[in-house]
């Protein structure tokens, strides 16, 4: 059963970030997977258990840090992601919230050691709320930080 959520996470993240160049997949970890579009451009991506309005989150190291950024689907106006019970504020942007870079260093270490991670927030539609199961997420990570490396 996991392996057609990640199929259908592979296609749905193709479809919405159609590549300049030559995608290279990294790996698949549990629920999550590497990709890099170019060596110093890679991310890990997560899909949620829902799979209302094809939201996704990644993950990109950016220097020494990470930026995470929740695409909704949607316009947003608030996103918050709650991982056990710490909660974090995202900034809104269109159909995406981001998370600043002190903001994006706490979720990665909460991601460590969550199981779950809920994304919820409000949009012009109305209240939004998404889980994510956190299996596999550290190793996405990694493997997105490594390979932006090379």
């Amino acid at each position: 059963m996991r392996f057609p959520r990640f199929v259908s996470a592979i296609t749905l993240f193709v479809a919405y970030m159609p590549p300049l160049v030559a995608r290279e997949t990294i790996g698949g970890f549990g629920t999550w997977a590497a990709f890099c579009d170019e060596p110093s451009k890679c991310f890990a991506i997560g899909t949620p258990a829902e799979r209302r309005d094809d939201p996704f989150l990644t993950i990109m190291p950016a220097g020494r840090d990470f930026q995470v950024e929740a695409h909704v689907g949607r316009p947003v106006r608030t996103a918050t992601v709650q991982i056990g019970a710490a909660r974090f504020v995202l900034i809104p942007s269109g159909n995406a919230a981001t998370a600043d870079a002190m903001t994006s260093r706490r979720i990665i270490a909460a991601i460590r050691t969550g199981e779950m991670m809920i994304l919820f927030g409000t949009s012009r539609e109305g209240r939004f709320r998404h889980h994510y199961t956190l299996s596999g997420a550290p190793s996405a990570i990694d493997a997105a930080a490594i390979a932006s490396r090379r």
